[in-house]
């Protein structure tokens, strides 16, 4: 019987040992708080962006909040375009919500620019998410020289195509009707610094 005491009390204090050595080490797998704060910090910090060097027809891409995101200098007759388009896109008021699975890649702005015929703070630069709210590719360029070959209006300059599905978004990231989507591609918040040689993009809107 003392035998039987004594082992139950040494396997006891054994599993103690463990559960205070296990529980450290346990918590010291987890994210440091260093690790928690260079998180937050790259989620809620703006990023100043240069676009003094831009010329029309370049597209620079930078990576904020783990979102590319696209920077396009227009010209004026692509920026004229996008006015042209509104007959053929989805409009706003259609558009539809974006599935849950695009919430990690979420940067849209409430700003009332994002209304607008051109989507942008400024209308010769489009600021854009290059995720495709289709399939989660990033979408690619498509100028006027190929808008033939995908059967698009005459009267094309700029647009994108998501590569994995061929959904087709004009030159202010808005989808073409009759293609079964209804979200457009996001416009990131952002303002211009000086007279636009920077672009800043805030996480708050």
């Amino acid at each position: 019987m003392l035998r039987k005491v004594l082992r139950w009390a040494v396997l006891g204090q054994i599993c103690v040992a463990v559960i205070a050595i296990s529980v450290p080490f346990g918590l010291s797998l987890g994210p440091s708080s260093e690790k928690k704060s260079a998180q937050y910090w790259l989620y809620n910090s703006p990023l100043d962006i240069d676009v003094s060097g831009l010329s029309t027809g370049d597209l620079k891409v930078v990576v904020w909040q783990g979102v590319p995101v696209g920077i396009y200098r227009r010209s004026t007759q692509q920026v004229s375009a996008a006015s042209l388009f509104q007959k053929y896109v989805v409009p706003d008021e259609q558009t539809m919500n974006l599935p849950d699975w695009w919430g990690k890649w979420s940067i849209e702005t409430k700003e009332m620019y994002v209304r607008s015929d051109v989507r942008s703070a400024q209308e010769d630069l489009f600021v854009f998410n290059m995720i495709s709210p289709v399939t989660g590719c990033m979408v690619e360029l498509v100028l006027s020289e190929q808008a033939h070959k995908l059967k698009l209006p005459q009267n094309w300059q700029i647009g994108f195509i998501d590569p994995c599905t061929k959904v087709i978004f004009d030159g202010a990231g808005r989808v073409f009707k009759g293609q079964g989507v209804f979200s457009h591609l996001q416009v990131p918040p952002h303002q211009y610094i000086g007279k636009g040689e920077y672009i800043t993009l805030h996480p708050n809107g």
